[in-house]
């Protein structure tokens, strides 16, 4: 099935932000304020992993970073405009809950396939 993924990274943030449990909440919070105000459902991959730099290049961004991934699936959803519109409200909240830290945002086409039960 092919989808868009949507990957938004916040870094810089204060090391007792990243919990699981803390970033799960903030982007709780956000999606279900969203949720109630549109009716759209926008939910999140999220990893933790370290972004690694250099200081001598002026790099103040070493440390752990908020990884959520996002799906727009065209069978839970039709139009992808809609997901998109739902999706920057949700990350403008996160963002502004997080303090307005450095964040990335990429989108890309994939195909993606679901296995259930057995693969035999």
């Amino acid at each position: 099935m092919l989808v868009k993924l949507y990957t938004i990274v916040f870094g810089g943030l204060p090391l007792e932000m990243f919990t699981n449990d803390s970033l799960i909440e903030v982007w709780l919070e956000a999606a279900r304020t969203v949720y109630e105000e549109t009716g759209m459902r926008v939910d999140a991959r999220l990893s933790i992993p370290y972004y690694i730099c250099d200081k001598y290049e002026n790099c103040n961004l070493s440390g752990p970073i908020a990884n959520y991934v996002c799906m727009w699936e065209p069978t839970e959803l039709e139009s992808q405009e809609d997901y998109y519109v739902a999706l920057l409200q949700v990350v403008r909240r996160v963002r502004e809950r997080l303090g307005n830290p450095y964040m990335e945002f990429s989108s890309q086409d994939s195909d993606i396939h679901y296995f259930f039960g057995d693969l035999n």
